[in-house]
C-alpha cells in the first residue's frame, strides 16, 4: 500500500528548508528533552487523519519528553503517547545543531 502525504492546508510547511538542510527525520528517532517540528505525516489516509484530529499534525512543535516505544510527548500543552508503527512515519524537522 502506497504512502500518502499529510493533507496540505495554510500552515507553512518546513519540509523544503528541512530537507536542504539535512534536518528532517522519523519522529521516533527523537532523543529524550529534544524538539522538533512536523514537516511530514506518511501513511494511509485513516492513520494520517486520525494523527491530525489528536494534534500531531504538520507545523505542530512536539518535544520528546520520555523516549519509547511508546514515546511521552508534549504536543503544546497536551501529553501524547506515541507508538509508531510500520505503516506510518512522522518526519520532523529539527533546529540546527
Amino acid at each position: 500500500m502506497p504512502l500518502a502525504p499529510a493533507s496540505s492546508h495554510d500552515d507553512p510547511c518546513p519540509t523544503a528548508a528541512a530537507l536542504a538542510a539535512g534536518t528532517l527525520i522519523p519522529l521516533d528517532l527523537l532523543r529524550t528533552g529534544e524538539s522538533g517540528t512536523v514537516a511530514e505525516i506518511l501513511g494511509d489516509p485513516p492513520s494520517v487523519h486520525r494523527l491530525e484530529e489528536l494534534g500531531l499534525r504538520i507545523g505542530a512543535a512536539v518535544r520528546v519528553l520520555r523516549e519509547g516505544p511508546p514515546s511521552l510527548l508534549a504536543l503544546g500543552t497536551q501529553r501524547f503517547c506515541f507508538r509508531p508503527d510500520s505503516g506510518t512515519t512522522v518526519l520532523v524537522a529539527t533546529a540546527p545543531a
